[in-house]
């Protein structure tokens, strides 16, 4: 079985008003899916207090192709979409499997590595820096240009009370 593939039950508790995977459980089913993988390559939560550092998180997008309801079996994988040249940005993708193997659901997740002293993006040094280098790459893999994250055109709202 590939390391970078998690499977679960959908439960109760992940179903929405419409009995349905609520939106926020593909979230967790990809948080959960993307540790697990970390952890297996070494990356684990100690190493991370021990050198001071987590993810941070900048977007988190989901496009929906299937509905999933309770008791369904999914597959959720990982796989490196992308990364900036310079290594402090980082791109996932996540495909969601029903069952049969018919993807159900597509994610892409942006973040980069924060030191926890500076409260500043970081580069990961060494073999952490290999490991995520040696990840399973998407066939869309391709380096990305941090112009492209840095300028996203947010609209521009004012409060009104």
């Amino acid at each position: 079985m590939n390391k970078n593939l998690k499977t679960f039950q959908v439960r109760w508790s992940d179903l929405d008003a419409n009995r349905h995977v609520a939106n926020t459980s593909y979230s967790h089913f990809t948080n959960d899916t993307r540790v697990s993988y970390l952890a297996s390559l070494g990356l684990t939560q100690d190493v991370m207090a021990t050198q001071n550092f987590g993810p941070v998180v900048f977007s988190e997008e989901f496009y929906y192709l299937r509905e999933l309801h309770h008791g369904e079996t999914i597959h959720v994988n990982v796989e490196l979409l992308g990364n900036t040249a310079d290594n402090k940005i980082w791109r996932f993708s996540h495909c969601f499997f029903n069952a049969e193997g018919v993807m159900v659901a597509y994610s892409e997740l942006t973040f980069g590595w924060f030191n926890l002293s500076t409260r500043k993006l970081f580069v990961p040094a060494g073999e952490l820096l290999g490991l995520l280098h040696a990840m399973p790459k998407s066939e869309n893999y391709a380096v990305i240009a941090e112009t492209d994250i840095r300028n996203k055109k947010i609209p521009k709202q004012k409060l009104a009370l």
